[in-house]
């Protein structure tokens, strides 16, 4: 079987096409956080996609503190919530389908922060026994648009 030029290029266009790209990626962003000892959020989002997202501080009052818009390929912020009053805050991304929720809870000890890795949608996890002043629960929930036909 013989092939020829223009249709092995148009193969190749094919396979490299943003369409297919998108399909064979199981997620085109990647938003992590975590919690220094000296009391600072990293926020870390990873968006190739060029995604738009929002990036949100809250206090225990759900007060908003900290806003931002952006659609950055690489997004990196250090938040200080050592001035905070009250027994903690929440760090949020909104990107995509996807509500990443990231809630810091101060800790009954004298000058150490600590985070929990990101757990499934609306499940907590159990605070780590430790010295640290905060820890970090995080969670992910997904958007689902019902469509009505």
């Amino acid at each position: 079987m013989k092939t020829t030029l223009p249709a092995a290029f148009a193969a190749i266009l094919l396979l490299l096409s943003p369409g297919k790209a998108r399909s064979l990626s199981v997620e085109p962003y990647k938003v992590q956080a975590f919690v220094t000892p000296e009391g600072k959020i990293h926020v870390v989002v990873e968006n190739p996609g060029r995604l738009r997202y929002k990036v949100e501080l809250r206090d225990q009052r759900d007060r908003s503190l900290y806003e931002e818009y952006t659609n950055l390929t690489e997004y990196r912020r250090k938040l200080d919530i050592v001035g905070i009053p009250g027994q903690g805050c929440e760090v949020s991304v909104r990107i995509g389908e996807k509500h990443y929720r990231f809630r810091v809870y101060r800790r009954e000890a004298e000058t150490a922060f600590s985070m929990d890795a990101p757990t499934a949608p609306k499940q907590r996890l159990s605070p780590e026994k430790d010295s640290a002043l905060f820890t970090l629960h995080s969670t992910v929930e997904e958007n689902r648009a019902t469509h009505n036909r």
